[in-house]
């Protein structure tokens, strides 16, 4: 393997998610590249082929951390750069002792859960990491790097480098479809993790005490924790005129964001949100609250997406605007076919982290 052009991701697991799906997304442009990136999955024993990459699981190993140790230790002699997706001791330590180009996504230092000793203990040593390895630490937006701040996480401007991140760009030029607007029914939807994060519970709860005549069809798309909970949520409303689907995990999205109207981001204080770049890069408005995080900057009020009121009542209000005028998700369309997307493209992003690692 030539060591000047070999670059290697780490992840905690490799299932459904934001930091998977970019990492995927990356990893296939292995054929149309003249460099390469594989990939080591930590904790999960998964079988993951994406053409032209090599993929470690060591999920075998679960049990035994000193094994995994060992296992990743012989791996990483073989690549110029290591970019963590997931700052886990057992990975950092074997670096310690290798002269290699490091980088650290700050989506993998997340210190929200766990008890209260727990996050000390996780913003410890997650300031420490970089200073330990001399690694660059990478943000996907400004936001997450004040977000980071915010958790007790002192990166040091040195340490930090703010890199966008992209998706694949499958653009679509939608029109606007004057009969099925004209008929008073919309397509909605939502994907993430069913966690507490997300807020899906907040989206159907707005939909509970609905008496409008817009027929609103509802999808979120995803698994998780909290589905049966959400399922039990959906089953109190009561108005005819709502339906609330749940399909699970959909391994092509594209189909699903061309099928919707609008798609909603209810989620709150995220790193990014490349869901919200998606359903725009197919023509789709969006519409999310202003704690969203990364992605709020992307979406102009009445423009190409809502902004929303805080809370429920910023949804009930949503559904009453549009029940009223249809046609102004009509004009958003026009306004999202005009946006440059460039910036996001994966393409670039993934660019710019090779170019990154050649000059550290």
């Amino acid at each position: 393997m030539d060591t000047k052009t070999s670059f290697l991701h780490i992840c905690s697991s490799f299932k459904i998610g934001g930091i998977t799906s970019f990492v995927k997304a990356v990893l296939e442009l292995n054929p149309t590249s003249g460099t390469r990136h594989d990939l080591v999955v930590l904790f999960e024993n998964q079988v993951v082929e994406i053409a032209g990459t090599r993929a470690y699981c060591l999920g075998k190993f679960a049990a035994n951390p000193f094994k995994i140790f060992f296992a990743f230790r012989k791996i990483i002699k073989n690549y110029q750069a290591i970019m963590l997706h997931k700052a886990h001791p057992v990975v950092v330590f074997p670096l310690l002792f290798k002269r290699k180009k490091i980088f650290i996504f700050q989506h993998g230092m997340t210190v929200s859960r766990g008890s209260v000793i727990k996050r000390r203990i996780k913003k410890i040593w997650y300031s420490l990491i970089p200073l330990l390895l001399k690694a660059k630490v990478v943000c996907s937006t400004e936001f997450a790097y004040g977000k980071s701040r915010k958790a007790g996480i002192l990166f040091s401007k040195k340490h930090l480098v703010v890199i966008p991140f992209g998706i694949k760009i499958n653009r679509r030029i939608k029109q606007a479809n004057n009969q099925k607007e004209a008929r008073g029914k919309i397509f909605v939807g939502s994907a993430g993790i069913l966690s507490k994060i997300k807020r899906f519970d907040l989206l159907i709860k707005s939909l509970i005490n609905y008496t409008g005549k817009l027929n609103i069809n509802l999808k979120i798309v995803g698994e998780g924790p909290e589905k049966e909970s959400l399922l039990k949520l959906a089953a109190g409303i009561t108005n005819k005129n709502v339906t609330v689907e749940f399909p699970g995990h959909i391994e092509d999205m594209i189909p699903f964001y061309d099928s919707l109207d609008l798609f909603v981001f209810p989620s709150h204080n995220e790193s990014f949100g490349l869901v919200v770049l998606e359903a725009l890069s197919r023509g789709v408005p969006v519409a999310l609250f202003p704690d969203a995080g990364g992605a709020l900057p992307l979406i102009q009020d009445n423009r190409n997406g809502f902004v929303l009121k805080h809370g429920i009542g910023g949804l009930e209000e949503l559904w009453v605007k549009l029940d009223k005028n249809l046609f102004i998700l009509m004009d958003m369309v026009e306004y999202i076919n005009k946006m440059d997307l460039s910036p996001y493209n994966i393409k670039t992003t993934r660019l710019k982290l090779e170019n990154l690692a050649n000059q550290v």
